[in-house]
């Protein structure tokens, strides 16, 4: 398969490609398109995104909280702007830190984006009606500060809901993507 000149994901360089399959392979991951399917709404498999509410960075949206309990130096990098300067190789050794306890138990869509979103209820992620959180009611924080999620304003975010925003954000950025890594799986 030849694929042409990327236009849109010049960001990733050819190098990182053999990271992001190792990181599938070390994941268990056999459709190597769950992951840039799911950071496709987070970041639009950026590394430079932020979400300034909660500074919130890179390809996964990495907290300030969470990079400090995966060994990252916060103290020297706050607001994690440095690490939004990373390459795509350089974060994806902090994505693997934060995703390596889950390793086997993040294969879909669904499964690989609540360990995104809300990782204490992983083992809900095959069932798509289960609700991860409602307005006024369980994580009602979590929904208030993520109700984008429920376009059709039923008051609740369901495991279906993370699957619909991901699948609803590949775009042209993330099918070349998804196509250059392809092409570096058919040609490994």
């Amino acid at each position: 398969m030849t694929i042409a000149i990327p236009t849109l994901t010049q960001d990733w360089a050819d190098a990182d490609l053999p990271v992001y399959l190792k990181f599938c392979d070390d994941m268990c991951i056999d459709d190597v398109t769950v992951p840039v399917t799911c950071w496709a709404n987070e970041s639009d498999n950026r590394t430079t995104a932020w979400n300034k509410n909660g500074n919130a960075s890179g390809l996964c949206q990495l907290m300030p909280g969470t990079a400090r309990a995966i060994g990252y130096d916060v103290s020297k990098d706050p607001t994690l702007s440095a690490y939004r300067a990373f390459s795509v190789s350089d974060q994806l050794y902090w994505v693997s830190k934060y995703y390596s306890p889950h390793a086997g138990s993040v294969a879909t869509v669904g499964r690989f984006y609540l360990c995104t979103f809300m990782p204490a209820l992983l083992s809900h992620g095959d069932d798509m009606d289960y609700v991860i959180c409602a307005l006024g009611g369980t994580y009602s924080w979590a929904y208030a500060a993520n109700k984008g999620f429920d376009v059709s304003g039923k008051g609740t975010i369901t495991v279906q809901d993370l699957v619909d925003a991901a699948n609803r954000a590949v775009g042209p950025r993330t099918r070349e993507l998804i196509a250059r890594i392809q092409a570096a799986v058919a040609s490994a």
